[in-house]
């Protein structure tokens, strides 16, 4: 399955699922065992030393995982553009009021691969 213009596939939210029912199943069989949801989501959360060149400075960015899947500029319009040459997103501005924040955070849960970050 494919999003937007990208041209990766969505495995990311697929594996996510997977992984999530595996440390749900390991949990109730072996409580002392580690989260391998945890260890996930370090592997896949958006990293701010692989964010994108035009995002500004603040807590919001897009990191290289971007799949131009349009998602974050139709939620937070006034704070996420398109780089056309790259077909990807970008934070161009961050947020100004509580609007435009919650907006982002929208942006950066519903980001089918996690390229948002909120740690910049």
């Amino acid at each position: 399955m494919f999003v937007g213009g990208g041209s990766q596939p969505m495995q990311v939210a697929v594996r996510t699922a997977d992984l999530m029912s595996q440390d749900s199943e390991s949990s109730t069989s072996n409580p002392g065992s580690g989260s391998r949801t945890q260890e996930l989501k370090e592997i896949i959360m958006a990293d701010v030393a692989n964010k994108q060149p035009e995002s500004v400075d603040g807590k919001f960015y897009v990191d290289d995982q971007c799949i131009d899947c349009d998602l974050c500029r139709e939620t937070a319009p006034e704070n996420f553009k398109r780089q056309e040459d790259g077909g990807y997103s970008y934070v161009y501005k961050q947020p100004e009021n509580d609007d435009e924040a919650t907006q982002c955070q929208e942006a950066m849960e519903g980001c089918p691969v996690e390229a948002i970050g909120e740690d910049g």
